[in-house]
């Protein structure tokens, strides 16, 4: 079996506590009244995953410029992935080898440049070097 599973997602700031979410193996609920920052979250995720739009401004945002979203293959490999809120390019570190030097990873696709995030992720489920049939 070949996938991910999401760890935290955390944002971070200069002066500002973090602001964390812990995710559990298997399925997460995330359920709240209006207001509570779950769009926000789900939006935090999407782009985190590489998505081109970053999350909308929320006043409780303010002041935070950095996500940071840990995740674990199923062989047990953990990664970090850290991109700023603005948009760009990520960060990918192997916290369980500090001793690895960090790889960016770009933001956009490309088919002959290994080093981006949907090809990363693609590897990840084995999808990478797969062609889509339209």
């Amino acid at each position: 079996m070949s996938g991910f599973q999401l760890r935290t997602l955390r944002v971070t700031g200069p002066g500002k506590p973090d602001a964390e979410i812990t995710f559990d193996a298997g399925l997460n609920v995330i359920s709240g009244p209006s207001d509570t920052g779950k769009s926000y979250l789900v939006e935090a995720i999407d782009f985190m995953l590489g998505g081109a739009t970053p999350p909308r401004q929320i006043p409780e945002s303010a002041g935070y410029d950095q996500a940071h979203l840990m995740i674990v293959a199923d062989d047990g490999q953990t990664y970090a992935l850290t991109r700023a809120l603005q948009g760009g390019d990520f960060l990918l570190t192997e916290p369980a080898a500090p001793e690895t030097e960090a790889v960016t990873l770009s933001a956009r696709h490309s088919a002959t440049d290994p080093d981006n995030i949907s090809t990363f992720l693609l590897r990840l489920v084995n999808l990478d070097q797969k062609r889509l049939r339209k």
